[in-house]
């Protein structure tokens, strides 16, 4: 159902694109197209992910019970590079920021040089159940190219709610452009 659309989007914005699910405390990439780039982020189809510090993870984070992200916390967050969060307020504050805004973003979290956006999938009682993302390497996929990226990956997203019978929120406000190094 998704993959269409993640064709569409990776022909878009030459990045590579995808759909995860949640998987336990895990993200679970369940679908993945390549842009056209000769540079490649790798597939990670079938692959699990931590959640803390990749957009997607991110997204479907936001969308849990306070009490379930501090079960997950309490657990240790292990921190992959000096931009992973891993303490619980900050976590919390990027959580409610992700809510607010409708998507998450992934600048060197996890790997370094690797950056992402994602927007969250819905079904018919609005319930967040998987989550589109935009990665790429760091030095294409810039924080200047965040705001139109977190659009089409949530037009994206709200497309393949649509598709599986789901709701799309209420449109956002167009993010602002960010400022900051890469």
């Amino acid at each position: 159902i998704a993959m269409p659309e993640l064709e569409r989007l990776a022909r878009l914005t030459h990045e590579t694109t995808g759909v995860g699910i949640l998987d336990g405390e895990s993200l679970l990439t369940v679908a993945q197209v390549d842009g056209p780039n000769l540079i490649a982020v790798g597939d990670w189809t079938g692959r699990s992910t931590p959640m803390h510090c990749v957009a997607s993870g991110k997204v479907l984070m936001s969308s849990l019970a306070e009490r379930e992200v501090l079960r997950i916390v309490r657990r240790g967050l292990i921190q992959y590079t000096e931009r992973t969060i891993v303490e619980l307020e900050p976590l919390l504050e990027e959580l409610a920021r992700i809510r607010r805004r409708g998507y998450a973003t992934a600048i060197g979290e996890y790997e370094l040089g690797l950056n992402a956006v994602s927007a969250p999938i819905h079904d018919a009682r609005s319930n967040v159940i998987a989550a589109v993302d935009i990665w790429g390497p760091a030095f294409r996929l810039t924080p200047r190219r965040i705001p139109e990226l977190a659009a089409q990956a949530r037009e994206a997203a709200a497309a393949i709610s649509v598709r599986l019978g789901g709701t799309v929120p209420e449109r956002q406000p167009t993010p602002a452009p960010v400022h900051a190094t890469a």
